[in-house]
């Protein structure tokens, strides 16, 4: 079965935090999955999500546009609608790296 996914995928649990508006509520969630192309997202409560928000990273010290593409239970896929920049942290820079490095599987 061919995989849909445009980039590779890296297993992760690194912190994000959704921005429903740009001043006001951010809820705390889980990033499960990251590529260059979308995140896998889990909420300790399922949430009514809009079409589109913000996803804050901090490992990459940014937000990115996103568009939830599916959701079962408290797990949400999501679409950047937006390019990953290069972070200043050496950690979120070698993140970064690992998601443009072609899978060995490909």
């Amino acid at each position: 079965m061919q995989s849909r996914r445009l980039s590779k995928r890296l297993p992760s649990l690194l912190e994000g935090r959704i921005r429903l508006e740009p001043q006001g509520l951010h809820l705390p969630c889980t990033i499960r999955d990251l590529s260059m192309t979308g995140a896998r997202l889990w909420l300790p409560g399922a949430v009514d999500l809009p079409e589109e928000f913000e996803l804050e990273i901090p490992i990459l010290e940014q937000a990115v546009a996103v568009r939830l593409m599916w959701s079962e239970a408290k797990t949400y896929g999501v679409m950047f609608l937006g390019e990953l920049h290069p972070p200043a942290d050496d950690a979120g820079l070698r993140l970064l790296e690992q998601l443009r490095t072609p899978s060995k599987s490909s």
